[in-house]
């Protein structure tokens, strides 16, 4: 028995240690209210509840519990305020008004970087596409938005025209694009002095353009540029009739290897396929060719025809 009881109340030295640490610990916890007793949180202000209840007894207590009520509503509103509206134009508009607008600052300065990198507003919508601008803002703002003419271009800044070509400029400049100079070019939005002698070059290389699409094959325009400008480009049909202008149908292969893009395989090809499968009914017929890629066919579609 008393082997027993010693196998079950005989420690060892590391328990012994254990045992004594966590009585320390439970001695310091019962201790530590003595040492150390938490910061009470001041009470709140009670003066709008002391009125009330000094006003209790003369009936007016309710009355001055609404009308205090009333004010800090009034305050909060204020506080919250969206800001003041008034007609504006974003291309213009100094920062602090965009702040009496009710705009925080960070987005003011988002709006303002915006224009300093030569970024305009051309449409009341186009304030919808500012970083971090509210909805519930732009909502606000949009019908508010008055934006003066001589601001929606939004290339005016950067590529002023001569005076004697204005005029013709507000009437939508239309370009031959076989016969334009480097200058009449680079009144286009987003062509600039670079961009309009790879254009000449391109084109001396091709011979002509053939199609608007081999525009954007010049190396630098963008789709978004080549958006912009295609309505201001033209193809003098009568030109591409009198020199590349060629019959499917009647073609011969050297006719063909004068279109720039087609090789003589590819020319030998077209009528090989004519003589075996029968004339060509339509152009787009040219893409059933293996040799044809979609590329090609746009580059050379505009120098054919079928009759």
């Amino acid at each position: 028995m008393k082997r027993i009881l010693k196998n079950y109340l005989t420690f060892t030295r590391k328990e012994r240690t254990a045992v004594l640490v966590l009585l320390v610990l439970i001695a310091g916890l019962m201790l530590a209210p003595l040492f150390y007793s938490p910061e009470l949180a001041p009470p709140g202000d009670t003066r709008l509840l002391q009125r009330y209840l000094d006003s209790a007894q003369t009936g007016k207590g309710e009355k001055l519990l609404a009308a205090e009520a009333g004010a800090e509503t009034a305050e909060t509103e204020i506080v919250r305020s969206p800001g003041s509206l008034f007609f504006f134009d974003p291309n213009t508009l100094a920062p602090a008004d965009w702040l009496r607008l009710g705009i925080p600052e960070k987005t003011v300065r988002i709006i303002l970087n915006f224009r300093n990198k030569g970024g305009q507003f051309r449409l009341p919508e186009d304030l919808r596409k500012i970083w971090g601008l509210r909805k519930t803002d732009a909502d606000r703002l949009v019908p508010y938005i008055r934006i003066k003419p001589q601001a929606n271009d939004a290339y005016a800044s950067r590529f002023p025209l001569p005076a004697r070509e204005k005029k013709s400029a507000e009437q939508k400049l239309i370009i031959d694009v076989n016969t334009a100079t480097a200058e009449e070019w680079e009144t286009l939005p987003g062509i600039g002095k670079v961009l309009a002698n790879r254009l000449i070059r391109y084109r001396e290389k091709l011979g002509e353009f053939t199609s608007l699409e081999q525009v954007k094959e010049t190396y630098g325009i963008s789709d978004s540029v080549y958006t912009q400008i295609q309505p201001m480009l033209r193809l003098e049909p009568a030109k591409v009739l009198g020199n590349r202008f060629l019959d499917l149908n009647t073609a011969t292969v050297s006719q063909l290897t004068t279109i720039a893009g087609i090789p003589e395989a590819i020319a030998k090809a077209i009528v090989v396929y004519r003589k075996e499968y029968g004339p060509f009914q339509q152009i787009t017929d040219l893409k059933k060719l293996v040799l044809i890629s979609d590329t090609l066919f746009l580059r050379v579609a505009g120098s054919f025809h079928v009759k």
